[in-house]
C-alpha cells in the first residue's frame, strides 16, 4: 500500500501558484494501491469531484479532509511502500498536471 498526504499551500502572497518554496499545511493521510502521479491524481479527485461521482472508499477519505480542494500549489506526498523501505517523491500540482518536487520543498 501507498501511503498519501496532503499538503495545501497556506501562503498569503503566492497562494494558487505554482510557487515550490510556500508554508503548506497538512491536510489529510490515507492509503492507496496507486502509486507516483496516479496517486497524486487520485487525491485532486477525492477533493474536487462531487460525492455523486466518488467510489464509497473515496467518500470516506473525503470526510476526513481538513480544508479547500486540492488546487495549483498544492501539494501531495507519496510513499510507497516498497520492500519495508519508503522510497518518498512529492508532487506539485500545477494549471497543466503534477511537477515532482524536493522532498525538502513540503
Amino acid at each position: 500500500m501507498t501511503e498519501v498526504e496532503v499538503y495545501l499551500n497556506e501562503d498569503k502572497e503566492h497562494r494558487f501558484t505554482e510557487q515550490e518554496d510556500v508554508h503548506r499545511k497538512f491536510a489529510l493521510w490515507y492509503r492507496t494501491t496507486r502509486e507516483g502521479r496516479e496517486a497524486a491524481e487520485e487525491a485532486f479527485h477525492i477533493s474536487n469531484a462531487p460525492d455523486e461521482l466518488l467510489s464509497e472508499r473515496e467518500r470516506d477519505i473525503k470526510l476526513r479532509w481538513k480544508g479547500r480542494s486540492l488546487s495549483v500549489g498544492d501539494a501531495v506526498l507519496i510513499r510507497p511502500k516498497s520492500y519495508g523501505t519508503y522510497m518518498d517523491k512529492s508532487y506539485l500540482c500545477c494549471s497543466n498536471g503534477w511537477k515532482e518536487l524536493k522532498i525538502a520543498t513540503l
